[in-house]
């Protein structure tokens, strides 16, 4: 394994953005979603789901059980900050990362990663 895997690396310039934590890999395990309320842990930049908090303990998304005397958490609409202005498309990095147009691509913009 290298000595700083890309996973870590992509977590590290993106956190320093404050716009939460970022997943190397963000795809859906096992075909589900990450929703809100979700309860796991991060495994080389992909979310592991344990349990839903806002889910019943007899839910069928629960396929790993829940907690010894686990109550539901319940969310209000109220409750939530939703902001849809959240991240504009395009380049997104840190501060070590220049975001550069290739002379052979022009139609959209890649980025070049300098790892320094």
């Amino acid at each position: 394994m290298p000595a700083h895997p890309s996973y870590n690396t992509y977590n590290k310039e993106l956190t320093v953005l404050r716009k939460g934590h970022a997943l190397y890999h963000p795809e859906p395990v096992n075909g589900r979603p990450v929703e809100i309320g979700d309860v796991g842990f991060i495994v080389a930049g992909s979310f592991q789901f344990l349990f839903s908090a806002t889910g019943g303990a007899d839910d069928p998304v629960q396929v790993h059980g829940v907690p010894e005397g686990f109550v539901p958490l319940e969310l209000s609409p109220e409750a939530l900050d939703i902001r849809e202005t959240g991240i504009q498309a395009g380049p997104l990095h840190g501060r070590t990362v220049v975001s550069n147009p290739t002379a052979w691509d022009q139609a959209s913009a890649r980025s070049v990663f300098l790892d320094l």
